[in-house]
């Protein structure tokens, strides 16, 4: 077998073996917010205002999120609307596309101990 040809395959079967560790599909365990979804939340926050028909000035509080890896990324997202204890939350689902852009798919409500779930 020639050298290139054995990199090759070599190649494969470690990018396989990877690609085997990370579940594609499959809704991610529940997470805390943290940077990544809170820019998400951030870059389509008009979006969610408007779709949850709150005030403007609204604060969105990211508070759990959940990852579906897609040709791109699903983010499923519990928010909180204000900052005031125990207010109003809601599941927001947001796509990250290859090239970098973010969409709000869709919006439902929820109440705080609602589980992060497909819809």
């Amino acid at each position: 077998m020639s050298r290139a040809l054995l990199y090759l395959v070599s190649a494969l079967l470690v990018v396989g073996f990877a690609a085997a560790l990370e579940p594609k599909g499959g809704l991610g365990k529940p997470k805390e917010a943290d940077k990544e979804v809170k820019d998400a939340v951030n870059a389509v926050s008009r979006q969610i205002i408007s779709k949850a028909r709150v005030s403007s000035n609204t604060i969105l509080i990211p508070v759990l999120y959940s990852k579906q890896t897609v040709a791109g990324t699903n983010y499923f997202v519990k928010i909180r609307l204000g900052a005031g204890q125990g207010g109003q939350y809601i599941h927001a689902k947001i796509f990250w596309d290859l090239k970098g852009k973010y969409t709000l798919v869709s919006i439902k409500d929820a109440n705080g101990p609602d589980p992060i779930t497909f819809f």
